[in-house]
C-alpha cells in the first residue's frame, strides 16, 4: 500500500481507548480505502491498496514509518528497508477476531442525502476554537450558529459548547466569528 503520511495524518481519527482495540488502528478495506475512526468521527482515503496488500488492520506505526514510500501489508507491513510491523488485532486460528464497525453504512447514510451547505477552511475553525478556548473544557466542542434558511451565505457564530438549549448564541460569553469559504 502507498499512503504519505504528511499529506494524511490518520493517527488524529484512531481510538486511543484500551477498550476500543479495533479502533486503535486504520483498517485496510478489500476495495482499497483506508479508513480510520475512533468512533466519534471519521476518515476515509480511498485508492492506497496495491497488488499482493490484503485486508485488515494496518498499524499506525507503519503508516507514519514508511514516509510515503510503498510497503507490503499482508501477513504483516514489511517495509522497503526491511523493517516489519505485525498487522494488529491478528488471533489464534479459531479465536473471534474484533469486527471494524460498519463504516460504510454511516457514511453512506449520511451522504445518501447530503447537500452542500457552506464551506470553512478547517484551519480557522481551530483558530477560532483556541481562540475563546473552547478546547480549555470537556468535552472539547463547539457549536455552530447560522441564520435558519441562510446557512449557505452568512456568517456562523462559534461558541465553546453549552447545555444545548439555548436558541441563540450568548454573546456575553467568548465566540467567534466564521466566514463562508468562496466556492
Amino acid at each position: 500500500m502507498k499512503l504519505n503520511p504528511k499529506e494524511y495524518d490518520l493517527s488524529k481519527c484512531v481510538s486511543n481507548e484500551i477498550s476500543r482495540l479495533s479502533l486503535q488502528h486504520p483498517y485496510l478495506e478489500e476495495t482499497g480505502e483506508l479508513v480510520a475512526t475512533n468512533g466519534h468521527i471519521l476518515a476515509v482515503i480511498p485508492n492506497v491498496k496495491e497488488e499482493g496488500d490484503s485486508a485488515g488492520w494496518v498499524p499506525i506505526e507503519a503508516i507514519k514509518t514508511s514516509k510515503g514510500e510503498s510497503f507490503k501489508a499482508n501477513g504483516s507491513c514489511a517495509m522497503a528497508d526491511g523493517r516489519s510491523f505485525p498487522r494488529p488485532n491478528a488471533t489464534a486460528e479459531g479465536a473471534m477476531a474484533p469486527r471494524y464497525p460498519d463504516w460504510k453504512r454511516i457514511r453512506d447514510g449520511a451522504a445518501l442525502e447530503a447537500k452542500p451547505v457552506v464551506t470553512f477552511n478547517a484551519d480557522y475553525i481551530l483558530a477560532c476554537a483556541k481562540a475563546i478556548k473552547a478546547g480549555s473544557r470537556m468535552p472539547r466542542t463547539v457549536t455552530l450558529w447560522a441564520a435558519p434558511g441562510k446557512e449557505s451565505e452568512c456568517a456562523w457564530f462559534m461558541t465553546a459548547a453549552g447545555d444545548g438549549k439555548s436558541e441563540s448564541p450568548d454573546l456575553t460569553l467568548p465566540h467567534a466569528v466564521i466566514m463562508p469559504a468562496r466556492r
